[in-house]
């Protein structure tokens, strides 16, 4: 009976692994559609968070020598993340839709701490589909530009 309780060292192993997963918990319970409807940016905000979370934890544990199982999939995890967010720079749309948040908008790339490669190659995205699909589409304005930071406020 004795083989059943957890000593000490296994309540510490659960914390740590209670709290690589409690922010995964929360995220994909937040964008599940029984709670909410999740839009392309905030599916991309959703990945840069636990992309961010998972990070912040190898960073902090791969070193210590503790639970090395543990940081392992965490490393797994982030690389698999990785693979499936490097494939929004496949398609326009994570960019454009991101520009178009009204809470976001080239300005997100920035706030959230893109390398600048990264972000010129997003806004070039968005400016080339506009010039592309959109710069000659009469809307009975007479906005020829796309919205940007520097014209925002014009």
């Amino acid at each position: 009976m004795e083989s059943n309780i957890i000593g000490v060292s296994g309540w510490e192993y659960l914390g740590h692994l209670a709290s690589l997963l409690e922010r995964f918990d929360y995220l994909t319970t937040l964008v599940s559609a029984s709670v909410s409807y999740a839009t392309i940016p905030f599916t991309i905000f959703v990945y840069n968070e636990l992309i961010d979370h998972l990070e912040d934890f190898i960073d902090k544990h791969e070193g210590s020598g503790k639970f090395p199982d543990i940081v392992a999939a965490a490393k797994t995890a982030r690389e698999k993340m990785l693979k499936y967010y490097a494939e929004t720079d496949l398609t326009p749309i994570y960019s454009i839709a991101t520009a178009m948040h009204p809470n976001m908008r080239f300005s997100y790339w920035n706030e959230q701490d893109w390398e600048a490669m990264y972000q010129k190659a997003a806004q070039e995205m968005v400016r080339t589909e506009w010039a592309l699909n959109y710069a000659n589409v009469s809307t009975g304005g007479n906005s020829t530009q796309p919205v940007t930071q520097s014209n925002e406020s014009s």
